[in-house]
């Protein structure tokens, strides 16, 4: 006698099972295939899109910094030739200056428009510095006015200035 059963209707049940655990095993693997497949192109996908905002944030950042270097160089462009004005302007100022205010017509507005003198001799202070820390004073004219004493300053700075001149 033998153990195992040797119909066949007990075979067909023995292979029909056998193939619905093939079947049932093989739509696991499709299934876990498409899910690992599913997880890669996620995965991939999300490193392309990583990868595309990485660029496309640094092109951003180099276009804006290319914006602010033309701004920039534009304003200094124009700092430039704001400052060349500026000289040139100042050159012309400096002229006009040195032509408008001479000598001669300090002494002529001094005299005309103020009513300046030249001074006289009983007007002139002198003022010994020979010797060391000690100033002396020859002759003393007495300021009483606001007026004499702005007259007197005035005259002094007047006897200065021709001296100065030469004359």
């Amino acid at each position: 006698m033998s153990m195992y059963n040797t119909s066949s209707a007990y075979k067909y049940e023995q292979d029909e099972k056998i193939v619905r655990a093939v079947e049932g095993r093989r739509r696991r693997l499709n299934k876990q295939k498409q899910q690992q497949t599913k997880v890669l192109y996620r995965f991939v996908n999300l490193k392309t899109i990583c990868v595309f905002l990485v660029i496309a944030v640094m092109t951003g950042m180099v276009v804006r910094d290319y914006v602010e270097l033309h701004e920039l160089t534009s304003q200094i462009s124009t700092l430039r030739s704001d400052i060349r004005r500026l000289e040139n302007e100042n050159v012309l100022l400096e002229n006009q200056i040195e032509t408008t205010i001479s000598m001669h017509n300090i002494a002529e507005t001094a005299s005309r428009e103020l009513g300046l003198q030249h001074p006289s001799a009983h007007q002139t202070v002198y003022i010994s510095l020979f010797r060391e820390s000690t100033i002396e004073i020859t002759e003393y004219i007495p300021r009483e006015t606001l007026g004499s004493r702005i007259r007197f300053g005035l005259n002094g700075a007047m006897r200065r200035i021709q001296e100065y001149i030469g004359a």
